[in-house]
């Protein structure tokens, strides 16, 4: 019973990584020459632009651009504390100094523990909180006359940090802005302290200036910190100038993915100077691996499930039917094939 039991086990494995396995496919090949045959539409028909210069006209119409990208142009300032530095992100990191929380082991000691509220941004009110986790940051990035969308800032940001960039908060849906947002104040606690000055105007009820440490504090912070004391760091987060070339479509200024005509979204960033044939012959390169990947996944699993299928009847072909016995030879005559015992 159990032997069968198993058989038909391996029999439904095996049917559904041969279904899985033709879909894969199926997917990966058609996929592969629906991208391959609009690339060859586009490809005599994408117009390299000047970046110093908007072009309305080429609207719509995939773009190959070349411009250098500065992404620590603008001054950031926390209107609470009077910190102010130039970068493309400005990050305020509350501390709380109690015992670490330790469900399986003894209380840790007192440490300076950085407190992962709801993260805010420079323009909403709550940020007026002197004890909240806030980001100052760019509020555009240009190539040249352009604007980048969000979409293509995330996935400069991304590549800066190499840092993966977060597809839910609790039960929200991130939007690519917002996901920028989370991932500088990431990157920003991996960034060196800004050492803060006094400022020049009163700080909030209870809040004080360290200069040894070059913080700000609440509560008897030096010479030793007590239990609830409280602490704000700043970090600047910079990320490097460079050169990028970008195939993608423009609207009114602003760079944006282009969407294809099966509904799919399209750009590609390079870093450094590159012409437009090899930026479309690096496309289809990198889109002639991910067929091979897919089909070849695909190819796996239709092997492993028709070993699996094949396996199973092999066995039910070998095994010997209960109350059976094969063909004797008694006296020189064959018996029948099959005798039933009594």
């Amino acid at each position: 019973m159990e032997t069968q039991r198993l058989g038909s086990t391996r029999g439904v494995v095996g049917g559904f990584l041969f279904f899985f396995g033709v879909i894969f496919v199926m997917m990966a090949w058609g996929q592969s020459a629906r991208q391959f045959r609009w690339l060859e539409e586009q490809r005599p028909q994408a117009a390299t632009l000047d970046p110093q210069q908007l072009r309305p006209e080429q609207d719509g119409k995939l773009l190959h651009i070349t411009a250098r990208i500065d992404p620590n142009t603008q001054m950031h300032t926390d209107p609470v504390f009077g910190v102010t530095t130039r970068a493309f992100a400005l990050v305020r990191y509350p501390y709380v100094y109690e015992r670490r929380r330790n469900e399986d082991g003894p209380p840790s000691p007192p440490a300076w523990c950085h407190q992962k509220d709801t993260l805010l941004e420079g323009n909403q009110p709550e940020a007026a909180d002197p004890f909240r986790r806030v980001v100052w940051r760019s509020t555009e990035l240009r190539a040249g006359a352009y604007t980048l969308d969000s979409r293509l800032v995330l996935n400069l940001v991304q590549r800066w940090s190499g840092t993966s960039a977060p597809d839910h908060q609790g039960s929200e849906t991130l939007t690519p802005d917002r996901k920028v947002t989370l991932l500088l104040s990431t990157i920003g606690y991996q960034r060196p302290r800004l050492l803060a000055d006094a400022p020049k105007f009163p700080l909030p009820r209870g809040w004080k200036h360290d200069p040894e440490y070059a913080c700000f504090f609440s509560g008897q912070m030096p010479p030793v910190p007590a239990f609830n004391d409280r602490r704000v760091d700043h970090h600047a987060v910079l990320f490097p100038s460079e050169e990028y070339t970008f195939l993608c479509t423009a609207s009114e200024g602003v760079l944006q993915p282009m969407r294809q005509e099966h509904g799919g979204l399209f750009f590609v960033i390079f870093t450094g100077a590159v012409d437009r044939e090899e930026a479309f012959d690096r496309v289809v390169q990198w889109e002639s691996r991910t067929r091979m990947w897919g089909v070849s996944l695909g190819v796996l699993l239709l092997v492993l499930g028709v070993g699996l299928i094949g396996w199973q009847l092999r066995l039910e072909k070998l095994q010997t039917k209960p109350g059976e016995a094969t063909a004797i030879v008694e006296s020189g005559r064959e018996m029948p094939s099959t005798v039933r015992s009594s």
